[in-house]
């Protein structure tokens, strides 16, 4: 379940809070929907089905809304696939650069037993 903190962005209930007094409460999912209300928590409805590829689901004046995605947000979609991307070819050029030394360090021990003999 989904609670919204002084009208802010649903989020599960936090492990905690701290009240002004000091003291501390754990456990809120124990309580009572009176008590979280008093709090500043409000249950959440439950958010609505939207399509990610296409759709943003928001939270705006303590509803959830969906609404199209953005030119930018699909701009910035795409800069962080290429950052992955670029991340996995350097990752992937570091793994062969050690596949490689380890292929010599081979040979050069099969080369150390050849000679021995």
């Amino acid at each position: 379940m989904l609670y919204s903190k002084n009208k802010a962005k649903p989020e599960l209930l936090p492990p905690r809070i701290r009240f002004l007094n000091g003291f501390t409460r754990t456990a809120l999912h124990e309580c009572d929907p009176d008590q979280l209300e008093a709090w500043g928590f409000e249950e959440a409805p439950n958010p609505p089905d939207y399509n990610g590829e296409i759709q943003v689901l928001d939270w705006e004046k303590g509803e959830w809304v969906v609404r199209d995605k953005t030119k930018g947000e699909y701009e910035k979609e795409k800069e962080t696939v290429v950052a992955e991307k670029e991340s996995i070819q350097f990752r992937v050029v570091e793994l062969e650069a050690k596949e490689q030394d380890l292929d010599t360090k081979i040979l050069s021990a099969k080369a150390v037993k050849i000679l021995e003999r």
